[in-house]
């Protein structure tokens, strides 16, 4: 069997697969590398694909050629297949995992352009030798090349993501889609692990960008007269799922992996996960372990809900934490755990809300720092109501004095205000006997008036009057 003849996968996520979807049918492609030519009868006959391609190993050229149109066996950096299709305009240019096999793969993809049609992308598969089961190795002084991977015995050049896409751009590409093939560590041929790597090492390594992405997929396409207008679809994963949650169902066996439900926390400092607990019967006991490594959490609530969707809050659990404070809990194991029993034998969903202080650390005395980090908080916080509180007798004690000034103001107008009533007072006193002494007056005058009226009318009634009367009007 030829070292590159793997059966063609396109059930999966893999390099093959992606590269695939991004040839169209009916279109024109130069592939490079096709091996015994999986991907070439695949695009020939699955796809309608007119194929032209390029091997270096004479027995896979022929396997390859049956599906191809054209082919061209030798060595590509030879460049005799630039001489034999430089009259085609290609719509689509493969190297799936190739530019790693070549010296100078800056020039050859500079020479694809000058074969690319206007539209044409070049699509390519590229190992990551910033993986970090690579970083590992090299942290135990390892660097060991094997028959295929990332260190395949026959890759020349090597590639981060930066240094591939400032291999696009010197040869008038650009990046339009890319994605990746992420493998964690633990997973790939390397099978290292962080075992022995100091905590704050193996932290940084599971929380750096790309760091578990095992091959770039990119498709590139010729960089526009406007680079504003350009745009990249990017569907790469920066992290692996290192941390998470899991969920242990005792249903009579115990405790076990297989009993039991994983959820990824990323790099949340917030996390609420929900455990879909349906299919589980006659559920005894619960273990929840909110993170897979030694941690200092807030822990918010536990909650299990029934099968009628009723919320039952767990405040009855013991863990196996190694200092507790109202609602920190503080585990200095690497295999923290939440032990309580359910509320009945089945259940919907087990929750647990909880925040991320921190988290992996290799310093013992790490949660005596972070606890007198937060007692230095608190004495700050302390410090600050102190000056609060003293500003505020300050300002207080100014406020007395100036209410005891206003008092004393206030005292003064009210003792003036005192003896002008009083003066009113005695003023309107003397006015009303005067004006009683005024009435008493005018009621002794009304009583002569109406005496000198009775008398006025006894003289008008009396004989003299009307004689004399008689006498008066004759003389006139």
């Amino acid at each position: 069997m030829m070292k590159y003849d793997f059966d063609l996968d396109l059930s999966s996520k893999n390099s093959v697969s992606l590269i695939i979807s991004k040839i169209k049918d009916g279109s024109t492609v130069l592939e490079f590398g096709p091996a015994a030519g999986r991907m070439t009868r695949y695009l020939k006959e699955e796809k309608n694909c007119t194929v032209y391609i390029v091997e270096i190993d004479e027995d896979a050229a022929k396997k390859a050629s049956k599906y191809a149109e054209e082919c061209v066996i030798g060595n590509i950096e030879e460049f005799t297949w630039f001489d034999k299709f430089k009259h085609i305009s290609f719509d689509h240019i493969v190297f799936a995992d190739v530019l790693e096999h070549l010296y100078n793969p800056r020039l050859v993809l500079g020479k694809c352009v000058e074969l690319l049609s206007e539209s044409g992308t070049v699509v390519t598969s590229v190992p990551n030798v910033a993986h970090n089961s690579i970083i590992i190795d090299l942290l135990h002084n390892k660097f060991e090349y094997r028959k295929t991977g990332l260190l395949d015995d026959t890759h020349i050049r090597f590639f981060t993501y930066e240094s591939l896409i400032d291999t696009v751009h010197s040869c008038n590409l650009e990046v339009n889609w890319e994605d990746a093939i992420v493998k964690s560590v633990g997973h790939t041929e390397f099978g290292n692990y962080f075992d022995g790597l100091p905590k704050g090492v193996a932290k940084f390594l599971k929380k750096r960008p790309s760091g578990d992405v095992y091959q770039f997929v990119l498709e590139l396409k010729l960089q526009s007269a406007y680079p504003e207008s350009s745009s990249k679809r990017s569907n790469i994963v920066t992290t692996g799922e290192y941390y998470f949650s899991q969920l242990y169902i005792d249903c009579g066996d115990g405790f076990t992996e297989s009993q039991s439900i994983r959820i990824k926390t990323a790099n949340n400092t917030e996390c609420c996960c929900k455990f879909d607990t349906t299919g589980f019967e006659n559920i005894k006991s619960l273990r929840l372990d909110p993170l897979n490594t030694n941690c200092l959490l807030k822990i918010k609530n536990i909650s299990c809900i029934d099968m009628n969707n009723e919320e039952h809050i767990i405040d009855d659990f013991s863990s196996n934490a190694d200092y507790i404070s109202g609602d920190i809990y503080l585990f200095d194991n690497d295999d923290p755990q939440i032990i309580f029993n359910p509320v009945c034998t089945e259940l919907k969903e087990v929750r647990i809300h909880f925040g991320i202080i921190n988290y992996e650390t290799e310093n013992e005395n790490w949660f005596l720092e972070i606890l007198n980090e937060k007692n230095a908080q608190s004495e700050g916080l302390l410090n600050e109501l102190s000056l609060i509180i003293d500003r505020l007798n300050v300002e207080i004690k100014e406020g007395q004095k100036q209410l005891e000034l206003k008092e004393q103001d206030l005292i003064k107008e009210s003792d003036a205000a005192k003896i002008e009533f009083s003066r009113l007072q005695d003023e309107i006193r003397s006015k009303d006997e005067a004006l009683k002494s005024k009435m008493d007056e005018l009621e002794s005058a009304d009583r002569q008036l109406r005496l000198l009226d009775n008398q006025l009318s006894k003289i008008y009634s009396s004989r003299p009057w009307k004689v004399y009367s008689r006498l008066f009007k004759k003389n006139d």
